[in-house]
């Protein structure tokens, strides 16, 4: 039976798209506790000597999870009890409000008559919730769910995964699965910290980083929902919540570009959160048809955020493959970047030969015309806006332009160009070229095509376009699962790296984050441009690769799927915390914009990122002596890289694990032989570094280090020891780096 509710209650159960939930006692199920503690009365429990899950016989609803090793309970309450939440619209029936007057809800807490059986095999036990029909405040539907938990003998990993059967006349949009929702304080309110790749916040200081000008719900989403995958918000779909001891591990072990949305509320008190985290999926299960979920894992596991980040990395084993990057550009300190300001092919050649004056051996132009698709076709400026190609007669056309590049190649360094061929500009395409845009545009469910703007000959009149589109381009957005075009764009790619002497290939907005509801398309997946969007890197990097054995491909975004057939991942914006992403994928090269500033490149070096030199804007055209001061310090840096390299080419970043550090910003780093602590002065004065490293975490030999300087210094030294811990104190001039490097105990 469906209970009565008020129109409050019912607007926070049925949820805006997903929004917030029954905010009082009053609103929740008889069944659930009123008082904010646990509920165990109804459990059905599934454990082994290292977790505890419990679910509400009934709802299904998850309502304990416990770390037998400390003897915590994470769920601090089963008030707020959740585990799935299925969004279907019924139209014909006013039961939302706001712009989405056809919101309805499926949720597990609003279920009663669940079954619950218990399996087991010669791995573990397998808990399976079974629901023949599912009810909503607009009544019963023919909806079947089941979902499991699986958790082998010996392991603190539980695998949950769902299936639903839509039988029902409507569409479920949305799935929200598992929702572990209940989550108080896991060591300490002032421990406890919210991980992801790549962001570490406060569990208590979640509140203060949402976008709360697009939140109207009592309990609103926390950190602008992060979606996977996405180049700028979640590099891979895991996180962590927990102390320096022990967490909450919720991973989504999916292979394929399954759109996820990670849900995060706080339905706690300022100054006690009591958290929920859920992953939503953009299902659109239509009549008649059926979803399984990936598998997500739930661990309760010891150590701090580290530990996950290790589970994660551990779970690649047997799917990852790394790129093959040539040894010349794993080497190298960063790249410069350039657009053609002085309409010359020839400034490839002069920047050349002045970055080679500092250690930088890479030089990437950017030139995206006007987002016309045939880049290969000479400029047509007889129409407005022309039509832009890559080899621009008033520049020099191709023979000047590959004289340019010969000439860099010459000189040592490799040159590469960025441009677009995601975006078509509607306004310059020809009658053959609209067709093909209509044909392979990526689609909204309504339909009409999803444009974006980005005019960038704006020098500085105006904000860019996307931000206010009321003016400028507007641009197709193609689907990468549309063969058609994903031939077309690596032909041309692979045309223009041959015909202008080019080895790189910058290529933008690789990371497809769109969903394509093209009736043209007939995706099995709405989520079909992500799912394709890395096979369309792998074939576009094997074609550069026949070409040239040599050929490096960059792309802009940090993911892992896109990772596996990239040479470099790069953004214009970075994360919080890069070190998240660097810690579970070491060997993944990524790559950071970073303008003139001494203390930031300072600090994505001692981050193992590379550096994507922006010398004062793109489009002012200057050269990086035009920086003399900056100019010697990159020098600096290319100097202390080759002297350091064994640890940036092959070893594996450590994060701060063993270190504590003072006055300087440090990482560590460990090969098979050595230990390193990479430290910077960030800051134009001179500080001392002083560090406590804990020599038994790495197998170090003695208190002996080298310590070498980028201002030249190499010397041998001795660090003080107390028992295991190394202590050493070293002053560094302004921007000055140090590496202090430890040799390992020899095997056997």
């Amino acid at each position: 039976m469906v209970r009565n509710v008020s129109r409050r209650q019912f607007i926070r159960s049925t949820a805006l798209g997903g929004a917030s939930l029954f905010a009082s006692g009053a609103a929740l199920p008889a069944f659930a506790a009123q008082n904010g503690e646990q509920d165990l009365a109804h459990a059905a429990t599934i454990e082994n000597e290292f977790v505890s899950i419990s679910v509400d016989s009934r709802s299904g609803d998850i309502i304990g999870l416990r770390n037998k090793r400390s003897g915590r309970d994470y769920i601090a309450t089963t008030k707020w009890a959740k585990v799935f939440r299925l969004n279907v619209p019924i139209p014909g029936l006013i039961t939302g409000f706001n712009a989405d007057y056809s919101a309805n809800s499926f949720d597990s807490w609003l279920q009663s008559d669940c079954a619950i059986t218990r399996e087991r095999d010669a791995k573990g036990q397998i808990l399976r919730i079974s629901y023949p029909e599912l009810k909503s405040e607009a009544g019963n539907f023919p909806i079947a769910a089941i979902y499991t938990i699986r958790l082998d003998d010996g392991s603190d990993e539980a695998k949950l995964q769902l299936q639903i059967d839509n039988r029902s006349r409507f569409e479920i949009r949305e799935v929200f699965f598992p929702w572990i929702s209940g989550v108080g304080e896991i060591e300490d309110r002032a421990t406890d910290t919210f991980v992801a790749p790549s962001m570490i916040y406060r569990g208590a200081d979640l509140r203060n980083h949402f976008n709360a000008d697009a939140n109207w719900e009592e309990y609103p989403f926390l950190l602008d929902i992060p979606k996977w995958p996405d180049g700028y918000s979640l590099a891979m779909p895991w996180m962590n919540y927990g102390g320096k001891s022990e967490g909450l591990y919720f991973a989504s072990m999916v292979r394929t570009g399954i759109q996820h949305r990670l849900m995060i509320q706080d339905y706690g008190a300022v100054t006690h959160p009591i958290l929920s985290f859920a992953w939503a999926f953009e299902s659109y299960i239509g009549p008649g048809k059926s979803w399984r979920s990936p598998e997500l894992v739930v661990s309760l596991h010891q150590g701090d955020w580290h530990a996950a980040a290790a589970k994660y990395r551990a779970s690649l084993e047997g799917w990852y493959r790394k790129a093959d990057t040539p040894l010349e550009f794993r080497r190298a300190l960063g790249t410069f970047n350039s657009f053609f300001t002085h309409r010359d092919f020839m400034q490839i050649a002069e920047l050349a030969e002045d970055i080679r004056k500092y250690g930088i051996h890479h030089l990437v132009m950017w030139n995206f015309g006007d987002y016309y698709p045939k880049v290969l076709e000479p400029d047509d400026l007889s129409v407005d806006p022309p039509r832009l190609g890559q080899f621009a007669a008033q520049w020099g056309g191709p023979p000047r332009l590959q004289a340019a590049n010969q000439k860099a190649r010459d000189l040592g360094v490799s040159t590469g160009i960025i441009f677009s061929q995601r975006l078509w500009n509607k306004a310059t395409l020809t009658p053959e070229l609209h067709n093909l845009a209509e044909e392979w545009a990526i689609r909204r469910e309504s339909g009409d095509p999803i444009w974006e703007s980005w005019d960038h000959q704006h020098f500085g009149a105006a904000r860019w376009s996307n931000r206010q589109q009321s003016f400028g381009q507007l641009d197709y957005v193609m689907c990468s699962a549309v063969n058609g075009y994903c031939e077309f764009a690596v032909r041309n790619v692979r045309r223009v790296l041959q015909q202008g002497g080019y080895s790189m290939m910058f290529y933008d907005q690789v990371v497809e984050g769109n969903l394509c509801f093209s009736a043209r398309h007939n995706h099995a997946d709405v989520s079909a441009p992500s799912i394709a969007t890395p096979g369309f890197a792998e074939e576009l990097r094997a074609g550069m690769k026949a070409d040239n054995p040599e050929a490096i491909l960059i792309g802009e975004g940090w993911e892992i799927l896109a990772s596996q057939h990239l040479d470099s991942g790069w953004v214009w914006r970075m994360p919080p915390n890069p070190e998240v992403l660097q810690y579970t994928l070491p060997w993944v090269i990524n790559t950071s914009a970073v303008p003139v500033d001494m203390g930031l490149a300072n600090k994505y070096v001692i981050l193992g990122l590379r550096l994507a030199i922006i010398a004062g804007g793109l489009e002012n055209g200057k050269s990086l002596s035009d920086f003399p001061v900056f100019a010697a310090h990159i020098r600096r840096l290319a100097e202390f890289r080759k002297k350091t390299e064994e640890f940036w080419v092959n070893g594996s970043f450590e994060d701060d694990i063993g270190l504590m550090a003072s006055g300087a910003f440090a990482k560590v780093y460990e090969t098979e032989q050595h230990v390193a602590i990479m430290a910077a002065n960030l800051t134009e004065d001179g500080s001392t570094f002083q560090f406590d490293f804990d020599m038994s975490r790495y197998g170090v030999e003695t208190e002996s280090y080298s310590l070498i300087t980028s201002n030249g210094g190499n010397e041998e030294k001795i660090a003080a020891k107390k028992e295991n811990i190394l202590k050493g104190s070293i002053p560094l001039e302004p921007f000055e780096l140090a590496a202090v490097i430890f040799e390992k105990r020899k095997a056997g």
